[in-house]
């Protein structure tokens, strides 16, 4: 690769590794964020989760089922 090139490539590839980086952080932010409020709401909420997570077993059982019927 000649210098010509090198003094293009280099730039870009600083560039996009400090955007996935900063990319990677916000990821980790909204990751936890969802984290700590999905163990608030079950926390606060417990036979409300239980329910719907019964519901949602239901549905997918009953889906799969159909599926495997056909």
């Amino acid at each position: 690769m000649n210098a010509k090139a090198k003094d293009y490539i280099e730039p870009v590839k600083s560039k996009a590794s400090e955007t996935l980086q900063n990319v990677q952080g916000k990821v980790g932010e909204t990751a936890r964020n969802v984290s700590r409020a999905t163990d608030e709401y079950v926390h606060d909420n417990p036979w409300k989760t239980v329910t719907i997570a019964a519901i949602a077993a239901c549905l997918v059982g009953y889906l799969l089922g159909t599926l495997r019927e056909s």
